[in-house]
């Protein structure tokens, strides 16, 4: 399963999107 949020980067300091595979 290939999911596509938008996570907090404590590194960029700002919403980026994520893709997971599962």
């Amino acid at each position: 399963e290939r999911l596509e949020y938008y996570k907090y980067c404590p590194f960029c300091k700002k919403h980026t999107k994520h893709k997971e595979t599962r």
